[in-house]
């Protein structure tokens, strides 16, 4: 058969008797709670002067964002309005152009038909090609 466990004895203190407590103890009690308390009060008000000088910083930066972030929309709604500007004006520019290609087109033809009278606008190039190969030929020798 197995034998029982033996019973360890405590290696805990005991209290003397607790009735009475004199006044020497009961003091130095008292000052250490006092120190250790007074100790957190100041590490809690150093940590609140941690956490405000963080909060100042913060509301600075945020500010600062903020100021920045505004100043992007503002340029950001001109530039919009100025690349929309732009669209308008190209879009016209594209009807002018073609209204002037045909301008073009017809002095071009009427011009061609009253110096050279009815010949297809592919002589008329011709023309110009050999003679710009003449003029250029001529300034270079």
């Amino acid at each position: 058969m197995p034998k029982p466990p033996k019973k360890t004895e405590s290696t805990a203190k005991t209290a003397p008797d607790t009735k009475y407590i004199d006044y020497k103890s009961l003091s130095s009690l008292c000052r250490r709670q006092h120190k250790f308390i007074i100790s957190l009060m100041n590490k809690a008000e150093a940590i609140d002067k941690q956490t405000l000088l963080i909060s100042k910083n913060w509301i600075i930066k945020h500010r600062e964002v903020v100021g920045k972030n505004t100043e992007w929309q503002e340029a950001y709604e001109t530039l919009h309005a100025a690349y929309q500007d732009c669209l308008k004006k190209n879009d016209e520019f594209v009807v002018q152009n073609k209204e002037l290609k045909k301008d073009h087109n017809e002095i071009s033809s009427a011009y061609l038909q009253q110096t050279f009278g009815h010949i297809p606008v592919r002589k008329f190039e011709e023309h110009n090609r050999k003679t710009m190969e003449k003029k250029i030929k001529k300034k270079i020798n």
